[in-house]
C-alpha cells in the first residue's frame, strides 16, 4: 500500500499533485492544503482516473558518470599541447569554434557525442565514475517523510 510523500497516512486514493514543480504522491489533505492537483487514481491499481498531463518516457540517466571537475581546462591544455588553435581544433572535431571556445571557457558543457569525440582526439578521460554508497532500507516505523524535515506553511 502507498503512503503520503508528506505526512505518511496510508493512500486508498493517491493524488499526484504539483508542489513548487515537483510531482509528489498525495492524501486528499495534504493535495488540497499543498498543491495543485494532477491526477488521482486508486492505489494498486494502473487506470487513471483524472489525468492532466500526458504521460511521457524519460531517457535513463547515467548515475555513475559525471564530468571531471576542470574539464574546460583539461580540454584547453590539451589543444595547447597538440599545438593547434581554437579554430583549428574545433575544424578537427567537426565543430564550431564559438562552440569550443564556450566549452574550454566553461561556460557550456559539451554534449556526449563532442565530449566522446574530444577524448578520443585528444586522448583524455573527460567523465570518471561516481563511487555510490548503498544505504540500508529502514523499517516502515524509520521512514522518512517530507513532513519530518520541511515545515509545512
Amino acid at each position: 500500500m502507498m503512503e503520503c510523500m508528506i505526512c505518511g497516512k496510508e493512500l486508498k486514493i493517491v493524488y499526484k499533485v504539483e508542489i513548487d514543480g515537483n510531482i509528489i504522491e498525495t492524501c486528499e489533505n495534504c493535495a488540497k492544503a499543498h498543491g495543485r492537483i494532477v491526477e488521482t487514481f486508486r492505489s494498486g491499481y494502473e487506470k487513471e482516473i483524472n489525468s492532466k498531463f500526458e504521460k511521457r518516457e524519460i531517457d535513463p540517466i547515467e548515475e555513475d558518470i559525471e564530468l571531471v571537475e576542470d574539464f574546460n581546462e583539461l580540454i584547453r591544455n590539451s589543444r595547447e599541447k597538440f599545438g593547434l588553435s581554437l579554430e583549428e581544433a574545433a575544424r578537427k572535431l567537426g565543430i564550431k569554434e564559438s562552440f569550443l571556445a564556450k566549452i574550454e571557457s566553461g561556460e557550456i558543457l559539451p554534449d556526449k557525442k563532442t565530449l566522446k569525440k574530444m577524448e578520443k582526439f585528444f586522448k583524455i578521460k573527460l567523465e570518471e565514475k561516481i563511487e555510490s554508497k548503498k544505504l540500508e532500507k529502514k523499517s516502515q516505523e524509520d521512514k522518512l517523510r517530507i513532513a519530518d524535515i520541511v515545515e509545512i506553511k
